[in-house]
């Protein structure tokens, strides 16, 4: 069909094909692409093409894909704003594809689940310095890695995104133990070094993570500009027993007075797909004791048995908790709890 649409024209008339802007291809099986970049099918990808998802073929079925060379035109990436590639092959295909990404604002990875996948050759010359000075996407603001292993997020070490907003890292949650140690350094390295722009960041979505206790809040530090957080199936180990609400105890800072405090910008906070099981998970005396630390109050004019809170009022605007499903109470009023109706009054 492409070959037939590319047929030379004695008098060439603007096509339908050549204005489409965005386009979807989605490779399945053998990949049979040339070799030489001259008879590349991504040659015909018609020239006004602004947005693209690529999606390859699974690395099993990709004989020697580390060497394999993907053609894109250099003009078609140039001009992209919105690129999406799915892909689990080994070598630097990625890396060489950004370089040229000028103009892209909107960028999505897929790693497909794989657990070896690497995406770039970290002997090569050219990836050593991107590692040393960073590949840089000055446009990018919304970057999503999908279905990734913790360490395949290395790639990470490659970017430079100075006017990044948005940042969401999702995990596989078809593996048992994605947990990898050198994942919470990477990106928090990546936050506080290669973002190049702590201060406009807003939006950040973790999914299916493990940190140790203390690793969240020491990132959450590194990012007083957040607007928008969202910890979807989130897991945080303690090194020792505790009963303490692990993952709101990361979001707030120890002193309850600290003037510094965390997420001072923050007005939307989502923990979903919360485990009711263990022992930490929140409940509605700690999610007070949360919403409390945010605000400064002064007990010496308390009359009532109310915090009576001093200084400008929150900035946290939404606040969504939901839970894994689990057996449901026939009764409960948790919602008449003290707790919970002092919070509905201070904060509603």
């Amino acid at each position: 069909m492409v070959d037939a649409l590319n047929t030379l024209s004695p008098n060439p008339i603007p096509r339908p094909w050549d204005t489409i802007r965005s386009l979807a291809l989605t490779f399945v099986g053998k990949w049979e692409d040339s070799f030489g970049p001259a008879q590349s099918a991504f040659c015909l990808i018609p020239p006004n093409v602004t947005s693209l998802q690529l999606h390859l073929p699974r690395y099993i079925y990709t004989r020697d894909a580390r060497d394999i060379p993907l053609h894109l035109p250099h003009s078609i990436l140039e001009r992209l704003t919105s690129f999406s590639i799915s892909c689990d092959w080994d070598g630097n295909q990625l890396p060489m594809v950004l370089q040229h990404c000028v103009n892209i604002e909107d960028l999505k990875i897929n790693f497909k689940n794989d657990i070896d996948c690497t995406w770039y050759d970290s002997d090569d010359d050219t990836t050593q310095g991107y590692i040393k000075s960073g590949l840089v996407l000055p446009k990018l603001r919304t970057l999503c890695l999908q279905k990734a292993r913790p360490w395949a997020l290395n790639i990470l070490r490659l970017l430079k995104t100075p006017i990044l907003t948005s940042l969401a890292l999702e995990f596989s949650r078809n593996e048992d133990d994605v947990y990898d140690h050198s994942f919470p350094k990477t990106l928090h390295n990546f936050i506080t070094e290669r973002l190049g722009c702590v201060r406009t960041f807003r939006r950040l979505h973790l999914d299916s993570f493990e940190f140790e206790e203390g690793v969240l809040k020491s990132t959450m530090r590194a990012l007083p500009s957040i607007t928008h957080l969202t910890l979807n199936y989130p897991k945080v180990h303690s090194s020792i027993h505790s009963w303490a609400p692990l993952i709101l105890s990361e979001l707030y800072a120890s002193n309850f007075h600290d003037p510094s405090g965390l997420l001072p910008n923050l007005e939307s906070l989502q923990l979903l797909n919360l485990d009711p099981m263990v022992n930490f998970s929140p409940s509605i005396h700690d999610v007070s004791y949360f919403l409390n630390s945010r605000r400064k109050f002064d007990k010496t004019k308390n009359w009532a048995d109310e915090d009576v809170f001093i200084g400008p009022p929150d900035t946290l605007k939404e606040l969504v908790m939901t839970f894994q499903e689990t057996r449901r109470y026939s009764e409960h009023k948790l919602d008449l709890a003290p707790a919970f109706m002092g919070t509905y009054k201070s904060f509603a």
